[in-house]
């Protein structure tokens, strides 16, 4: 599960070896080495085990930036940042080469859904069963997962949003407008990562348990692959520390699982001491 690339950002992963369509690569300040090391890293964790597919939850790129003329972007072409996007995630390794993508808020799409669509075709080869617009499930197996890329701008109390969301969705299931409650709930776009858990009988029993089984119902906001940019710190610099990294969803007979992988924070990294006053007829100025 991966949300928020934001690719394009100069706050964001980008990669190094990616040469643009006059043949131009771009150079990585030191928040994207990090980054860089943090998707390398991801990679090789997940090599072994070798997940099934991809969610992406939206904000892959990070768009022209009109609100600041695009000064925060490597590029402003959207076709580059799309193509750096593929390049990065075709590093990750898949048993099945699948992306399940689902589009990000309308400023980084400039105004328009095609660049999210376009990834998602370069990623399947033209198959349109993985892109799920602005929400869609995903079936495995008797358990259903809900994504969407967010439901909320609200930085503070996020898990009010999220059970919210939960109990909206018990309701319209309750109320037979959608065919049966979510066992995950996947949001971005807050760039945090949050998790909440409720147990409850199932609607349907998993087809390999022979008795009434309870699992946890859970809503899930995913952490992002962009650094704290400057909209964030002028927002406040304590506030809005983003949470850098991803998640796994784990089906087993037992229910929806989901592990966090966190990677060190790049907020505030240090403090600027002032220098030693100068001492003049034994006091200090």
């Amino acid at each position: 599960m991966l949300s928020d690339l934001h690719v394009g950002s100069i706050f964001s992963v980008w990669h190094p070896e990616y040469e643009d369509k006059q043949g131009v690569s771009y150079p990585l300040n030191q928040m994207q080495k990090m980054i860089w090391q943090y998707w390398l890293n991801m990679c090789e964790e997940l090599k072994d085990e070798k997940p099934d597919y991809v969610i992406l939850a939206g904000d892959i790129i990070d768009g022209v930036q009109p609100a600041n003329y695009g000064r925060t972007t490597m590029t402003t072409d959207l076709d580059d940042q799309a193509a750096c996007a593929v390049k990065l995630l075709q590093m990750v390794p898949l048993k099945r080469k699948e992306y399940f993508v689902v589009v990000g808020t309308d400023y980084h799409e400039a105004k328009y859904n095609d660049v999210h669509y376009q990834i998602c075709m370069n990623l399947n080869n033209n198959d349109r069963y993985f892109w799920l617009d602005t929400m869609g499930y995903i079936q495995e197996e008797d358990y259903v997962i809900n994504v969407a890329h967010g439901s909320s701008a609200s930085f503070i109390y996020p898990e009010t949003v999220q059970a919210r969301e939960w109990q909206f969705m018990l309701s319209a299931a309750e109320l037979r407008k959608i065919d049966r409650a979510c066992d995950l709930i996947i949001r971005g776009h807050l760039h945090i990562y949050s998790l909440i858990e409720r147990s409850g009988f199932r609607l349907k029993k998993f087809p390999k348990l022979t008795a009434p089984s309870v699992t946890s119902i859970k809503t899930m906001i995913n952490p992002a692959f962009q650094g704290q940019t400057d909209y964030m710190r002028r927002k406040s610099p304590f506030k809005l520390i983003p949470d850098i990294g991803y998640t796994k969803v784990i089906i087993d007979d037992f229910g929806v699982h989901v592990k966090e992988r966190i990677f060190e924070h790049l907020g505030i990294k240090s403090i600027s001491r002032v220098p030693a006053l100068r001492k003049r007829n034994g006091r200090k100025k």
